[in-house]
């Protein structure tokens, strides 16, 4: 348990693989700047946190421990973080997948950055874990062909205006990493429940974006991903297209054709990409993005959780 609490918290969510977060966590603390809080989605109702865990928990005073119990995939999880931290006083909160590992000064670099802009939300550059200087994610953006999310690409990142303090905003974020201060997080509300895995961070997107939240990324701070570790293979949101968006279960495993009627040839019984019928608050005219996927039903039973 965490002696003395400094204001910056970084939530890493497990699942199935507690080796993958004793890594993720052992790069944070090598930055020195932020707690950490392991929340755990168990692979069955009621399983206690491993013990590599508890261990953990147990030799660095930094470092928190919130056994969930049972699975609430990615949005569930996620949450349950980000309010047990909002709980304790954390001024500055940070989601972030447990398959990557935060290279030197990337937390104290996000920290400083919402500390300089703290009406904004920060993610940083996402490097491939195994094609060092390749980066993952530079930000996201909708593909006009099928209106799904994808990552941009390095001309597109470079082609968009950079901000005199060298960070650059973009459409949306993945949310494998992003910071952002308490009263950003309070004002754009959770991540959304009804999507339990994928597609959320699209939607949080969107509502920061038509709040007015500066979505910005600093490309000096360099996370490393070892892409699909924490899905266990499954395709990425930023790169499914509408055939393989419906047949993607909550089992994170292509399943053939699906309820809405896609098929595994990419003929689609439906429109995927669907707008949310939940009622947002009215804003002012802000740029926004058409709602990426339809909502999954809670009903649906998932035997795996992550994002790839």
């Amino acid at each position: 348990m965490t002696a003395s609490r400094r204001d910056h918290l970084v939530v890493i969510l497990s699942y199935g693989d507690p080796g993958r977060a004793v890594r993720c966590a052992t790069s944070c603390l090598a930055d020195g700047t932020a707690d950490l809080l392991v929340v755990v989605n168990p692979v069955s109702p009621g399983l206690p946190a491993d013990r590599a865990l508890t261990e953990l928990v147990a030799r660095e005073q930094q470092v928190d421990l919130l056994a969930l119990p049972e699975n609430r995939g990615f949005t569930g999880g996620m949450n349950a973080g980000l309010h047990w931290g909002r709980r304790r006083g954390y001024g500055i909160l940070t989601v972030l997948n447990d398959d990557t590992t935060a290279g030197p000064g990337v937390l104290s670099r996000l920290g400083d950055d919402v500390r300089a802009i703290p009406a904004a939300a920060i993610a940083p550059r996402i490097d491939y874990a195994d094609r060092p200087g390749q980066p993952w994610s530079l930000g996201v953006t909708i593909d006009p062909d099928d209106l799904l999310p994808r990552h941009l690409s390095e001309s597109e990142f470079a082609a968009l205006p950079r901000r005199d303090d060298g960070l650059v905003a973009v459409p949306m974020f993945t949310g494998c990493c992003i910071c952002a201060g308490t009263d950003v997080w309070d004002r754009v509300g959770d991540f959304d429940d009804d999507y339990f895995l994928y597609f959320e961070d699209s939607d949080w997107s969107q509502r920061a974006r038509q709040l007015g939240v500066p979505l910005l990324i600093d490309d000096a701070a360099v996370l490393t991903h070892e892409v699909s570790a924490s899905s266990q293979g499954a395709p990425s949101p930023a790169t499914t297209t509408p055939a393989t968006c419906c047949a993607t279960r909550r089992s994170g495993t292509r399943a053939g054709p699906s309820r809405c009627g896609c098929t595994r040839d990419g003929r689609c019984g439906r429109r995927c990409a669907r707008p949310a019928t939940r009622d947002r608050p009215s804003q002012p005219a802000a740029p926004s993005y058409p709602l990426l996927a339809q909502r999954r039903s809670r009903s649906v039973t998932a035997d795996r959780q992550g994002r790839c």
